[in-house]
């Protein structure tokens, strides 16, 4: 066991403190865990979502002091148990957890075994090596073993860390972009790559990516893969906007994409922003800028991003308009319903089914004209009709604007 002491400004455990912050302290065993000090053990934990911790100990549970912001906490003395029991609670929930901390536990691996897989002898590695239950000093849990020779950390994913636990949804990507591509007149006869995502949109916690790898290499940017002429290109785009952004799962939109650039991804210049100096342009930004704040603000386009629960469509089978419409619920049970219009033609006296028989109001409009849009859409309330549509048991009559998506909420909200 090493000795050492509490953290003192210019000391090694400093250096050692930024290092493990970065994810560059390649020996965390000699920085975190028990090690002897002055006054008997010091105990030094991270715990990045804990806004507290205490140490269980002969003598009870103890506060740890925090030592840095992100997550760093000691505690020194005598009495300790081992293996020693952290008491947390979670910065963001309030709730208190309790869980062994996996420092406070000795080498999992023998020196022998090492010897021979170095040696290239170790016959049964797989005993060592990959995810194993244990059972140590009475605890029950999961040892990790991989061999990387190259890399310089390796990260162990689960709800236990920091690792990151989402999925680029390269599916949803392709059958969008390819979708968006089509003329709008051919849409209909690729409805089914903008259905297909739910089946399986849930079996990962995916992030829906609009990436820098689609607009490098001749891949065109996000506004030139567009169909139609100019007016409709950036119409189309508004509309692909508003689709990844009420479509479930977290989202990725590559820098540049929200000003509407017309040429790709050049990586020794910056980005067009001249071109905030019209219109069309500016309404692009205006209107990510726009479904941002209310991505951020309504709990059912968010909350349940990675469940089924969050999702059910209104109508997926009009084919022959190229609409889609959908609800996004959060875990309160409220809603928002969306209606997006895949072709350049106005509907008016669109019907759409309702769960419940409530006046709807529009929250959002990507044809608004503060986003270089015709300005087409649904003004005051929209009262139910009283007529069963799409297996709701009420429906509400709107106005569908051109190649644009709008969003409604139940105008008590």
């Amino acid at each position: 066991m090493k000795s050492l002491s509490s953290s003192s400004p210019g000391s090694s455990e400093d250096s050692a403190q930024s290092l493990l912050l970065t994810a560059r302290l390649y020996d965390p065993c000699s920085f975190l865990g028990m090690h002897a000090a002055p006054n008997g053990r010091l105990i030094r934990v991270f715990q990045p979502y804990m806004s507290r911790v205490w140490l269980h100990t002969l003598s009870g549970y103890q506060p740890m002091r925090s030592v840095h912001q992100d997550g760093i906490f000691e505690w020194e003395g005598e009495g300790v148990m081992h293996p020693y029991l952290l008491r947390m609670e979670n910065t963001a929930t309030g709730v208190i957890e309790e869980r062994h901390d996996p420092y406070a536990f000795p080498m999992q691996i023998s020196g022998h075994d090492l010897y021979l897989f170095n040696e290239g002898r170790l016959l049964q590695a797989y005993h060592m090596l990959g995810a194993h239950r244990v059972r140590n000093h009475g605890v029950t849990g999961t040892r990790f073993a991989v061999w990387a020779p190259n890399a310089e950390r390796v990260s162990v994913v689960g709800d236990f860390n920091l690792g990151f636990s989402m999925k680029w949804n390269m599916g949803w990507m392709n059958d969008t972009l390819s979708y968006m591509q089509h003329d709008p007149v051919h849409r209909r006869y690729h409805h089914n790559e903008l259905t297909f995502n739910q089946l399986y949109a849930y079996t990962e916690n995916f992030v829906l990516p609009l990436s820098h790898d689609e607009v490098v290499h001749g891949k065109k940017s996000m506004l030139d893969k567009m169909p139609g002429d100019g007016w409709q290109k950036f119409a189309n785009l508004r509309l692909l906007f508003t689709y990844q952004m009420t479509c479930p799962g977290k989202k990725i939109n590559f820098m540049g994409n929200e000003l509407g650039q017309g040429h790709e991804w050049r990586v020794g210049h910056e980005l067009d922003w001249y071109l905030l100096e019209r219109d069309p342009h500016r309404g692009i930004q205006a209107l990510t800028r726009d479904l941002n704040h209310l991505y951020l603000n309504t709990p059912a386009l968010h909350e349940l991003d990675f469940f089924a629960e969050g999702f059910s469509w209104i109508d997926c089978h009009d084919v022959e308009q190229s609409v889609i419409s959908y609800q996004r619920r959060a875990r309160d049970g409220s809603f928002v319903l969306v209606v997006l219009n895949f072709t350049p033609i106005l509907r008016t006296g669109y019907r759409v089914g309702i769960p419940g028989s409530s006046a709807y109001q529009e929250v959002f409009n990507s044809d608004s004209i503060y986003y270089d849009g015709s300005n087409a859409g649904n003004a005051g309330k929209i009262s139910p009709t009283g007529q069963p549509w799409s297996g709701q048991p009420d429906s509400i009559i709107i106005t569908l604007p051109p190649l644009a998506g709008v969003i409604l909420k139940t105008a008590d909200d």
